[in-house]
């Protein structure tokens, strides 16, 4: 018969390492979103920092809307009908505003998203902020004139002051923190208050402009009924049964699609590891043995004693010395009850005392209720064969006397 291509051992490695890559895989299908995402601590879709996007996403797939993050073509991605949310875009010179510029002037809706706070990363928490400071409306009012938007004003409304909404067709109110407001002449306000408005849409562009970013930041979109609002306002723009993509790309999070870098992305990794085991346990299950010849056993010894000894092995290595000190007690005790006549009907407790009294009668060293008390602990293999060898000695004592020993 062929010999497995495998030892023991190599068998074991291939099987653990086949088990950890299935049972990471499972894992990944449970917490992959929590754990495969980039880290970042600035206003993204991948940040967990209070000016982050990461909650908008939740939100939006928690009341049953198909909602995906794009790192790559994200106006291809979200097709005729999807609402595509471009939110506080990072000005990077002439590049990003080509981007832009190609995005917004799509036949779908999209929603623009104002940049509103300058934050910087806390050392000692990494991925979250410290305390933000307000930009300047400037960074702000660049992004409406590259998206079209003519005559467009920022403004910060001081906090002291009392907000007088009009909330319109949208119904729904947000709650703000120097609320960041606009005013340009080419828009329709859709959300607004005194200063000017908050949700605004393109007169000539399927384009809604959402002037402040706290209504769908991780901290803001907690806050009042900022997560209706931000609910609604996707509802508005998108038609029915559409979905919405959110860009990345503009946040310098791109990522060209490739087949041969996907296979070791996660969670596909752990599949393309389990494959590459599988190849090579059918190679060297194919391949004839090299190395030396194995030389033929010696046939095995038979009789009585290879008996024995081979179960005394296999009783010790598997850990039954306290058993078979038990059974071999027992079998001491009748022996010795058959030739004492050990009287007919006493208990356990009976049976002791009867023996250790024929044990003192003749002078014995060793008490009956001594080896039955250590026969109900636990020993190793050694001190297993001292105390077998005792109670031989107790037994051959007990029927020939001490004098058999002498």
């Amino acid at each position: 018969m062929r010999r497995s291509p495998f030892s023991a051992q190599g068998l074991f490695w291939v099987i653990t390492l086949t088990g950890i890559s299935l049972l990471v895989y499972m894992l990944w299908g449970v917490f992959g979103a929590e754990l495969g995402t980039e880290r970042s601590f600035r206003a993204n879709s991948y940040s967990r920092s209070a000016v982050g996007h990461r909650a908008l996403s939740r939100v939006l797939r928690a009341v049953g809307v198909s909602t995906r993050v794009s790192r790559y073509r994200s106006a291809n991605r979200a097709g005729r009908d999807g609402v595509l949310i471009i939110a506080e875009p990072q000005w990077s010179g002439s590049r990003l505003g080509e981007n832009l510029n190609e995005m917004v002037t799509r036949d779908g809706p999209t929603i623009v998203v104002l940049p509103k706070w300058e934050v910087i990363e806390d050392h000692q928490t990494p991925g979250f902020i410290g305390p933000p400071g307000l930009l300047r409306e400037r960074e702000a009012e660049d992004v409406l004139e590259e998206i079209g938007v003519r005559g467009g004003r920022v403004t910060h409304v001081p906090e002291d002051i009392p907000l007088r909404w009009d909330a319109g067709e949208l119904g729904a109110e947000p709650t703000l923190f120097r609320a960041q407001v606009c005013d340009a002449r080419n828009v329709t306000p859709i959300v607004s208050n005194q200063f000017g408005w908050v949700l605004a849409k393109h007169n000539r562009r399927n384009l809604f402009i959402l002037s402040d970013p706290d209504v769908i930041s991780n901290y803001g979109i907690a806050r009042g009924d900022n997560s209706v609002f931000a609910i609604r306002m996707v509802d508005f723009a998108r038609r029915d049964g559409a979905g919405v993509v959110i860009d990345e790309t503009l946040h310098g999070f791109v990522r060209e699609p490739n087949v041969f870098r996907a296979l070791f992305d996660f969670p596909v990794a752990f599949g393309t590891l389990q494959f590459g085991i599988t190849v090579l346990v059918l190679l060297l299950a194919a391949c004839a043995r090299f190395g030396a010849p194995y030389f033929a056993r010696r046939n095995q010894r038979s009789g009585k004693e290879f008996l024995i000894n081979n179960v005394a092995t296999m009783l010790r290595e598997a850990g039954h010395n306290r058993h078979a000190l038990e059974r071999y007690l027992a079998v001491a005790v009748r022996q010795v009850g058959r030739s004492l006549h050990l009287p007919v009907g006493l208990d356990e407790n009976g049976t002791r005392t009867w023996l250790d009294r024929q044990g003192e009668l003749r002078g014995l060293r060793v008490r009956y209720s001594e080896l039955l008390a250590v026969t109900e602990r636990d020993s190793d293999a050694t001190a297993a064969l001292y105390q077998a060898r005792r109670i031989y000695e107790w037994r051959e004592e007990m029927i020939h006397g001490r004098q058999s020993r002498a």
